[in-house]
């Protein structure tokens, strides 16, 4: 219980400080449930803070007092991030004229499952009940009641401060290659979390972004970035696996703070600024002092003469030449814009396409990855469901199951091409080619045209379709 309430006055003073950081609006009028500031036109106020007690859906106000509703303070919904007034909230609606969304904003509605934007706003846009800005190269905003696993669209290149604060009910998210930036407390709190992977793209992890990942075990940083934030991945006791590749530049202070199970580090020989407590220490959780104490037997690992060897030597920490421990790679990954997920030793199971906006599709035989190739054998349940631009797909020979609804209203859909000859009726799943194309031809393999145009029309193929 002491370090529970430990966790919860760290969280009270960091929502504290933000609020501060990011102003607060003096002379608040009330009305419809918020009280506001009017903006310097006159005509527009921007929302301070929320005092009514919605139950499900709350849509935000287009208008309140003959004021337009243009912009939202940051963190309107939360009373110091421990009582939050809009915790009965699940959805929330916002109005075409909102122009402006305070960072975290939404960030404590821990039952949040969903947001939606009037399709007339110019500024924002929503898929999947994510947040995005209208051209989708931001994610403001997750809803932290979402579960399971979550693709992060391949045209983001800035995840927002706070975007995925508390969504602790994700077990794991995909970071594209498109993106470049992950800004403060990002994914603070996150505690389902349990493998990340920085890719290429990114150029800078800033501070706080991983912090309090509870149940994250490893992660991998790549070499495109040049700056670890501090405390980037600070109380993430659970962590035992970190690769630090080449590239990186600099690592802040207290970037690894309270990893108590992370028990060696490999330094590259890149790094040349490593600040105070980076790796290798925790803080008294119990009085919550400041006092820092050193992880027991830790080891850094790098070049001789680098900065990792002098941050050993002044820490008073274990230094050897070479590499330690490194992160395994993850289960999921994106190959030449594709998701797949490692499903055996040598297998995986395509997952689907980065973009839903992709008009032809092959799935290949093989794929690489981690220096590793692996066979491509399964097609995932719903991977190309709802891909409206989707014209064409070719199956490769090594797939042998096609999950549910796996091409499921791909209304624009009219030529597949199946090159497999291992498919079985109980390998395709239900509605996996219901609401195609009505004059859809599919390709088939000789030697099973018959026996596959029985299992097609069975699997929401029509007759008036064609089967070559």
């Amino acid at each position: 219980m002491k370090t529970f309430r430990f966790v919860k006055a760290a969280a009270l003073l960091t929502f504290v400080c933000m609020l501060f950081a990011f102003g607060m609006h003096a002379e608040a009028k009330t009305g419809k449930d918020y009280e506001y500031t009017v903006n310097s036109d006159g005509k527009s106020i921007t929302l301070d803070s929320y005092i009514g007690e919605a139950v499900g859906t709350l849509a935000i106000p287009s208008e309140i007092d003959g004021y337009k509703v243009t912009a939202t303070d940051s963190f309107l919904y939360t009373m110091f991030g421990l009582s939050p007034t809009g915790a009965t909230i699940d959805t929330i609606k916002i109005p075409s004229t909102l122009k402006e969304i305070g960072i975290g904003t939404f960030a404590t509605l821990s039952m949040l499952k969903k947001i939606e934007v009037d399709s007339k706003n110019k500024y924002f846009t929503a898929e999947d009940g994510v947040l995005f800005n209208k051209s989708m190269d931001t994610l403001i905003c997750c809803p932290a009641a979402k579960k399971g696993e979550y693709d992060i669209p391949d045209k983001v290149k800035k995840i927002e401060a706070m975007a995925f604060y508390s969504c602790g009910k994700l077990t794991y998210v995909m970071i594209p290659d498109s993106v470049k930036e992950i800004q403060d407390s990002a994914f603070h709190h996150c505690g389902g979390l349990t493998s990340v992977d920085i890719p290429d793209s990114v150029q800078v992890i800033e501070k706080k972004a991983f912090a309090e990942c509870d149940k994250l075990t490893s992660v991998r940083i790549s070499g495109s970035v040049k700056e670890i934030g501090a405390r980037a991945f600070q109380y993430c006791g659970r962590l035992n696996a970190a690769t630090l590749s080449e590239g990186i530049v600099e690592i802040q202070e207290n970037a690894f703070l309270q990893c108590k199970q992370l028990k060696e580090i490999t330094i590259p020989g890149s790094v040349k600024t490593i600040e105070e407590q980076a790796f290798g220490y925790y803080e008294d959780e119990e009085t919550y002092s400041g006092d820092m104490y050193k992880v027991s037997g830790f080891t850094v690992y790098g070049q001789k003469g680098s900065a990792a060897q002098t941050y050993a030597k002044e820490n008073g920490f274990t230094f050897k030449e070479g590499k330690g421990k490194q992160a395994g790679p993850s289960s999921r990954f994106i190959y030449k814009k594709n998701k797949y997920k490692v499903t055996a030793a040598a297998k995986v199971e395509y997952l689907g396409p980065s973009s839903k906006t992709v008009k032809s599709v092959s799935i290949p035989a093989t794929v690489k990855y981690d220096g590793k190739t692996y066979t491509v054998t399964a097609i995932a349940q719903n991977a190309f469901k709802d891909h409206a631009k989707l014209k064409s797909a070719v199956i490769s020979k090594n797939i042998s199951k096609i999950g549910k609804g796996a091409f499921q209203n791909c209304k624009k859909l009219k030529k597949i091409t199946i090159k497999t000859a291992k498919l079985k009726k109980s390998s395709v799943g239900s509605k996996a080619f219901k609401g195609i194309h009505k004059k859809a031809v599919f390709k088939l393999p000789k030697a099973k045209k018959k026996a596959y145009k029985k299992i097609l029309l069975k699997k929401g193929a029509t007759k008036k379709m064609k089967f070559k």
